[in-house]
């Protein structure tokens, strides 16, 4: 069928397996040892997918880590002709070389821990300190506001319900859309509340974090 010759396209040397869930039950599961035509899949904690760092408990730190390397040598490389730039070019190029590295696939790894948001606004805050070539005396809050620029909690939320927009308005991805229970759907009679979206009872903190949660939670808050 269909699934034998998508599993023959597949490269042994290039496919590896992960196992995905909260850090304290991937620490106790034994290895997957799984085997391909025979041969022993590789089992990795991480694995780099369309420029996006999936680690296996989902924290994001290793992607986190990544974009703000990233970043930073670009940084490093605008600073050293910061004084043959005029004002105007610097905010240009650094709006160019660091801002798409932040957003890129935000909705996705934006219920990260507080940490790795943290380390991703001091990045930005330096991007916005170089561009307008501020002392450090400048407050964040004006460096932001003079290049228009959301801080990174912000930008995460912007990005993810306009995802979420999407999705609702396109009903695409079905992975997605089809996960989404509405209000009007649970009951016969027309309320209020029968636009909204209905949430389940989240289990764990880790549910609440969840992108599809999140949004239900936004979107309900707006109706």
């Amino acid at each position: 069928g269909s699934l034998d010759r998508d599993v023959q396209k597949l490269n042994n040397r290039k496919t590896k397996t992960m196992l995905v869930g909260t850090a304290k039950k991937t620490k106790k599961a034994p290895p997957m040892e799984l085997e391909l035509r025979g041969q022993p899949l590789e089992q990795c904690p991480t694995v780099k997918l369309l420029g996006l760092h999936i680690d296996q408990d989902l924290t994001w730190d290793n992607h986190t880590t990544h974009t703000v390397k990233k970043c930073n040598r670009s940084l490093a490389q605008v600073g050293r002709v910061k004084e043959l730039l005029p004002r105007r070019q610097r905010i240009a190029i650094v709006n160019a070389l660091i801002i798409p590295h932040i957003d890129y696939c935000c909705p996705v790894w934006g219920n990260t821990t507080q940490n790795n948001i943290r380390r991703l606004q001091v990045v930005q805050n330096r991007a916005a300190r170089l561009a307008l070539g501020c002392d450090r005396d400048t407050h964040v809050d004006t460096m932001l506001k003079t290049l228009g620029w959301l801080t990174i909690r912000d930008r995460i939320q912007q990005k993810s319900l306009a995802t979420f927009r999407r999705i609702m308005l396109t009903k695409q991805p079905t992975v997605l859309y089809d996960k989404i229970t509405f209000q009007s759907e649970t009951h016969r009679y027309q309320t209020r509340s029968a636009g909204m979206i209905r949430l389940p009872k989240p289990k764990s903190n880790s549910q609440k974090r969840r992108f599809l949660y999140r949004m239900a939670q936004e979107w309900n808050n707006t109706a």
